[in-house]
């Protein structure tokens, strides 16, 4: 029982530490590619708010940029 219950806090620690990564936060390229709108919001937000995050968000702004200038062509 034990150690079922430092599994549970554990799962909840883990939980708790995820991270909000914009209003789009989390897609793959491909998907920015096929929302052009959502992938100007969250390259918007990313300008706001890149400084001082991970590599993962990073990855995410530039696919969110990259998909939005070009659906300004």
């Amino acid at each position: 029982m034990k150690k079922m219950f430092v599994l549970m806090f554990g799962v909840f620690l883990l939980v708790g530490c995820a991270k909000k990564e914009g209003p789009y936060g989390g897609h793959s390229g491909e998907w920015y590619k096929n929302h052009p709108t959502q992938s100007c919001k969250q390259a918007k937000w990313c300008s706001k708010h890149l400084e001082g995050r991970t590599f993962l968000t990073t990855e995410n702004c530039n696919s969110a940029h990259i998909s939005c200038l070009n659906s300004s062509d």
